[in-house]
């Protein structure tokens, strides 16, 4: 999973090969290997949603190979809401009152609200 709008990939290559990066039929990137293993960016950015990624090489005779075995890529830029402010429970809260968030525990527990 990511939040990055462009995601690298490792490809095993031989020097002089393209590679060629994509989802489904859609091109996502291209490069020339020029030493294995080869980093290649994405050029299109990622919308939110999953996607199938798999790579191609060409040789210099330009014949592409079959995809590759594809990875899951799911990418998610939806913005989060900061968690709440942590709470002592009352049975850890060991001061003069329940609700002074005082205590001596050494393994105090703690609430959060999360939200979203």
């Amino acid at each position: 999973m990511t939040t990055a709008g462009s995601v690298e990939f490792t490809v095993a290559c031989t020097p002089g090969d393209t590679i060629k990066l994509y989802s489904g039929i859609s091109l996502l990137g291209t490069k020339t290997c020029t030493v294995s293993p080869e980093t290649l960016s994405m050029t299109v950015p990622l919308t939110d949603g999953v996607f199938q990624i798999a790579t191609t090489l060409s040789d210099a005779t330009h014949t592409e190979s079959l995809y590759s075995p594809s990875v899951t890529v799911i990418h998610d830029q939806t913005t989060r809401s900061a968690p709440g402010t942590p709470d002592l429970v009352d049975s850890s809260d060991l001061g003069t009152f329940n609700t002074d968030n005082i205590t001596s525990n050494p393994q105090p527990q703690f609430s959060v609200e999360c939200i979203g």
